[in-house]
């Protein structure tokens, strides 16, 4: 009574005789009140179909399967309508873990050669055996089988979107992007708007895209140009009255414009990664995308980040010519006395050499061959390598070309001779100056993401220790950025498992990990040096804490939990106000700002205990403060004030009005005296407090400035230069709900 063709039956002889056998039982069955998004077929099953299929036809598409083979015998069947899920054997259908994502047009055959080498990879050269699959046990929605398919146009009803999007948010691990080989998917609505939920409703690392495993090196930026140019409005669909309610979903849940940016990016990115962490094909696309598409930065950051290219080719194939001259018998094998003489002759000492024998002599023998001999050279060569890549920050040219010349003997060397005239024909370009000049460094690999908040919103949060904010907010920017990284973030817990863990030291752990990828794409970019050493240190700090942060505990006698922190006054719109209006709004927060002003407010707080609240908002009060803040200057704050962003918002700030131009030029020259006389700081801030800056009409002009999400009406003077106003802001603090975040 099931769907499931074997060796001597014929599927559509199968399937007529499954029907009839359905008709009279199909209300009683237990089955048929499964939840759509409940309906998971095993991978078992589809390569079967696959299967009985390629018995009758060699190459159609998915639309041809279903329209010409299955539905034909449901008319026969006089079945109106009918869910081929529930045709499938008991013990082939569970709960999906996966929904794919395919074109109906595309090949129905390959695409499930797609899926079977993705999830079943064969073995690859020179790559440790994959751990063995059932693909009993893997579970995928896929929208033939699991959706009911009207017999006749006439009885077509509409695909109900709420129900693909709950089956897209109930596979936990993720949607599956089948390319095929024309990139057909970015022209079908559907397939569109199906990765736009994933992008919208789940983590980022949950879209995941499959190549065929014969990957074309043109495919991927044929992809990435169908993604660019991709529109809803402008795709098709086998339904036409199915695109009008995809483009107005999209339109009343986000809108038109950014369901598109959130598709684009979140398919760019799954594409990046998808290709910089798969094996030699895919990395050979990778590469072969950023050269096409003139991104040489990442490209020479990526083929540094390969420890194959560690492996000195030309050194190695001295030793390898040597060893079989001195191999006389042709037996593969040298003895030590042998063994040394030839690396000898490649200019070991004769101790070296003798210590390495004994190193590669694993099993004990008479002998070592070349074969354990060039395993234990590239392993040294990656270890050595991994000592020291971590410090590399060379952009040069020449570095560039001396890599993608070890990159191709790196393809030669693992049978991808076929991507080396591709990869040739870049390298003599770029020897022969036509991509870029031969002299200099390339620029530094762009950053994704909002950077400046996001450095911003990660000091605050170290400084607290939210760790789950942290690893959040650290997960998110690193998948922006994922192929640029130096090792595969999707190996790491996601933030979400970040979030179930128990164990504090693991949270520790994860965030670690996450700082340490930071800290190595920080590298690259010399004006992050100083975030990126602020991270550093964080990293170590957790390192050290998550060995012995589990055995410290703080509990509660009575019920045994822990002790609740209390909430703190100091918060991160406070310190974002006061670090920015003292430095600009172009200064990144670290932790030395955060201790500058936390220092500032605590000292103001301590002197004022005695000070009834009402008070607290009065003029002598708040200027004292601001006198203090603008007069402390910590090491960082030292180094920003000499900043050329700040020197150029003190020389070169702009009056708002005609009416200001004098008041602005006496006040900007007092400013710049603040940073030429360190000594009178103090002083100036004082008379600024104390006089503050006037308008044409003897009052202040009127500002806004948001404090803790609260917009509040400031009088600052409007002269442009951030740090004056810090000291003028005490004039007005007054007016403000100073109370409402300091005290809340």
């Amino acid at each position: 009574m099931a769907l499931f063709p074997t060796e001597g039956r014929g599927l559509c002889v199968a399937l007529s005789q499954n029907i009839l056998a359905l008709r009279g039982e199909r209300a009683s069955r237990e089955v048929l009140q499964t939840p759509c998004e409940r309906r998971g077929i095993s991978l078992f099953w589809l390569m079967q179909l696959a299967k009985e299929v390629r018995l009758q036809i060699e190459e159609a598409s998915t639309s041809y399967i279903v329209n010409k083979l299955l539905l034909p015998q449901l008319r026969q069947a006089h079945v109106k309508s009918i869910c081929l899920w529930d045709l499938v054997p008991h013990q082939h259908t569970g709960i999906p873990s996966y929904y794919i994502v395919h074109a109906w047009q595309a090949d129905f055959l390959t695409m499930v050669q797609i899926l079977t080498d993705w999830f079943l990879p064969p073995p690859k050269v020179n790559c440790p055996p994959v751990p063995f699959r059932d693909p009993k046990a893997i579970f995928m929605w896929i929208d033939f089988v699991s959706f009911p398919q009207a017999v006749s146009p006439r009885n077509m009803e509409p695909v109900d979107i709420g129900i693909v999007r709950t089956v897209i948010t109930e596979c936990n691990l993720g949607t599956l992007f089948v390319v095929d080989e024309r990139a057909g998917l970015m022209s079908r609505a559907w397939c569109i708007f199906e990765v736009f939920l994933t992008a919208y409703h789940c983590d980022m690392s949950k879209l995941q895209v499959i190549f065929p495993s014969e990957l074309d090196l043109h495919l991927a930026w044929r992809l990435l140009t169908c993604v660019n140019s991709a529109e809803i409005t402008h795709a098709e669909t086998c339904k036409p009255d199915d695109k009008l309610r995809l483009v107005g979903e999209a339109k009343r849940t986000v809108g038109l414009k950014r369901m598109h940016v959130l598709m684009k990016e979140g398919l760019r990115r799954a594409i990046r990664s998808t290709l910089r962490w798969g094996g030699l094909p895919e990395l050979s696309a990778y590469c072969a995308m950023l050269l096409q598409g003139e991104e040489y930065s990442l490209l020479h950051c990526t083929l540094l980040s390969l420890p194959e290219l560690a492996v000195d080719e030309q050194q190695l194939q001295e030793i390898r010519d040597i060893f079989n001259m001195y191999d006389e018998d042709g037996s593969g094998e040298l003895d030590k006395e042998e063994f040394v003489t030839v690396l000898g002759v490649a200019g070991f000492e004769a101790a070296e050499a003798a210590d390495i024998f004994d190193q590669v002599n694993t099993d004990g023998g008479d002998g070592v061959s070349i074969v354990e001999f060039e395993q234990w050279w590239v392993e040294s060569q990656r270890s050595a390598w991994q000592a020291t890549f971590s410090k590399q920050s060379d952009l040069s040219v020449e570095v560039l070309l001396k890599t993608m010349d070890n990159f191709l003997l790196l393809l030669a060397r693992n049978e991808q001779e076929k991507h080396v005239p591709f990869f040739k024909e870049y390298l003599d370009r770029m020897k022969g100056g036509e991509l870029f000049p031969l002299t200099g460094s390339l620029s530094p690999p762009p950053l994704h993401g909002d950077w400046k908040e996001i450095v911003d919103v990660l000091a605050w949060k170290l400084h607290v220790e939210d760790l789950d904010g942290c690893s959040k907010l650290l997960f998110e920017f690193l998948m922006c950025n994922a192929d640029a990284l130096d090792s595969n973030i999707a190996s790491l817990p996601s933030h979400t498992d970040v979030l179930a863990m128990e164990s504090k030291s693991d949270k520790f752990k994860a965030v670690q990990k996450y700082l340490e990828l930071l800290v190595g794409l920080l590298r690259w970019h010399k004006s992050r040096a100083q975030q990126a050493k602020v991270f550093a240190a964080a990293a170590d700090k957790y390192r050290l804490k998550s060995s012995y942060v589990d055995e410290i505990r703080i509990a509660s006698p009575e019920k045994g939990g822990s002790m609740k922190q209390p909430k703190s006054w100091f918060n991160f719109g406070l310190v974002k106000e006061m670090v920015h209006l003292k430095y600009g709004p172009n200064e990144a927060i670290n932790m030395d700002l955060i201790d500058e002003a936390s220092c500032a407010l605590g000292r103001f707080m301590a002197a004022n205990r005695n000070t009834k609240t009402s008070r607290y908002l009065q003029h002598e009060h708040l200027s004292s403060l601001s006198r203090d803040y603008l007069s402390s200057m910590s090491p960082t704050a030292i180094r920003a004030a000499a900043s050329a962003d700040l020197q150029r918002e003190i020389g070169d700030g702009a009056a708002s009005s005609s009416d200001n131009k004098e008041a602005y030029e006496d006040n900007r020259q007092l400013g710049a005296s603040r940073f030429s006389e360190p000594g009178q700081r103090h002083k100036a801030g004082s008379e600024i407090a104390s006089s503050g800056f006037k308008d044409g009409s003897g009052g202040y002009p009127s500002g806004k400035s948001k404090l803790c999400s609260t917009s509040i009406n400031i009088r600052l003077p409007v002269i442009g230069l951030p740090r004056l106003s810090v000291a003028d802001l005490a004039l007005t603090w007054g007016n403000s709900k100073l109370q409402g975040f300091i005290f809340q």
